[in-house]
């Protein structure tokens, strides 16, 4: 009597839905690796002035000892120069009351007196030992605070890689020092991301501009032998790796 209702409330019950898969268990870690490379491209700035009666006069200073520095310095080591902005400002007398912001006649107690003109200067040098060297050499030719910028490396793509090599490697050690802590193993490579670098200097080869032939041997510059430390490129990545039991 009672077992047709039975049936049709069995029949009438909603479907069970399939229970979702779990996902597997994940550990996430970061690597880091770094290679160290010798300088191979040293960077040294400065700044080329003239002075003169007109404005032509100030810059014909600048052209020609822009020139002789330039190629002073390639007849001890292979160079490449990248000119700057070329400024040129009057100068008037110490007479000349100038106010901040303000706009004075060229006459009387400030009539202009001459003009300066100044062009800044990069030079990338093939020979890092030789940077100091050539820096002292660019003072004695009226090369206006010359200094060591930088020091790089021709092939920077290359260190690039062999540090993001070391940083997945570094990752994986690490995973598994950490599933074995847990009593577990890693399985498969879930993702990997690596860590955006800061911006540095993007050139990777040295690229020689060549020069009109050198003038006789200047005066040997006074020789400075430097070291610098080895060029360090980093990289860092975060990978996520399946635990397995």
């Amino acid at each position: 009597m009672f077992a047709a209702p039975l049936l049709l409330v069995l029949a009438s019950a909603a479907p069970v839905p399939p229970m979702a898969p779990v996902p597997p268990s994940q550990i996430e870690v970061s690597g880091k690796g770094k290679v160290a490379t010798p300088p191979e491209i040293a960077t040294i700035a400065y700044t080329v002035r003239g002075e003169g009666a007109t404005s032509d006069d100030a810059v014909r200073t600048v052209e020609a000892d822009r020139k002789a520095i330039a190629q002073a310095v390639s007849q001890i080591t292979q160079a490449e120069f990248n000119d700057g902005e070329l400024s040129i400002q009057p100068v008037r007398g110490l007479d000349c009351k100038e106010e901040f912001a303000s706009v004075v006649l060229s006459k009387d107690a400030c009539a202009v007196a001459g003009f300066v003109a100044s062009m800044s200067v990069t030079a990338h040098i093939a020979s890092v030992k030789d940077a100091a060297t050539v820096v002292g050499l660019i003072g004695r030719l009226k090369g206006f605070q010359p200094s060591v910028e930088s020091f790089g490396i021709k092939d920077e793509p290359s260190a690039r890689s062999a540090a993001l090599a070391a940083a997945v490697k570094d990752a994986r050690a690490s995973a598994e020092v950490l599933a074995l802590a847990n009593g577990a193993r890693i399985g498969r490579l879930i993702s990997m991301t690596t860590v955006p670098r800061m911006e540095s200097d993007n050139r990777s080869y040295l690229t020689i501009r060549q020069e009109p032939p050198p003038p006789p041997a200047v005066l040997a510059p006074v020789k400075v032998n430097i070291t610098p430390a080895p060029i360090e490129t980093e990289a860092t990545v975060t990978a996520t790796y399946e635990l397995l039991p």
